[in-house]
């Protein structure tokens, strides 16, 4: 009948346009989630840098399971059409393929590459740390003479020439 034909064809609009909508979604979600993955900030410490490798590996587990559940609604979406006898959807260009490809080609190459970043970022905080070690060795090393030539200084007994004597003995072996 005229009437079911009309329904039928509603139905293929409908399924046509939870496809493209889920593909466009698809898109958009891939590009925010690589703008967020190459602006990812690691810390200012080796603390900072450390403490984030575990919130690394639960974004990258997030992102594996937002980007399956993106194709899988527009698989859904599809297989609706397709049950339905859509061959063509005027909506998007998008295919099955084309968005499997953009989500795999996505998780192939950003994750990655945000996991060499942090690899570097955390290679240099090292570093830095030990940089910062060496320092305050050196640092102390010298406080701590500072500190038993002033008490040599201080303690000092005995007339004020023989202090000068002194001194002088302790400033010249400088």
């Amino acid at each position: 009948s005229l009437e079911q034909a009309l329904e039928l064809e509603q139905n293929k609009e409908a399924a046509r346009l939870k496809f493209a909508t889920a593909a466009g979604e698809t898109q958009r979600w891939v590009k925010s989630a690589t703008e967020d993955i190459q602006a990812t900030h690691f810390g200012f410490s080796l603390e900072d840098v450390e403490a984030f490798g575990a919130k690394l590996d639960e974004s990258d587990a997030a992102v594996e399971k937002d980007g399956a559940a993106k194709i899988s609604a527009a698989t859904e979406a599809f297989d609706e059409g397709k049950s339905l006898g859509v061959t063509s959807n005027i909506y998007t260009q998008e295919t099955l393929e084309s968005l499997g490809s953009l989500v795999s080609s996505f998780k192939s190459t950003e994750i990655p590459a945000r996991r060499a970043k942090y690899a570097e970022e955390l290679a240099r905080q090292k570093a830095n740390d030990k940089l910062c070690k060496d320092f305050a060795s050196l640092a102390d090393s010298f406080a701590n003479k500072l500190t038993t030539t002033r008490d040599d200084i201080t303690n000092s007994t005995g007339v004020l020439e023989e202090q000068l004597v002194h001194i002088s003995g302790i400033v010249d072996a400088k």
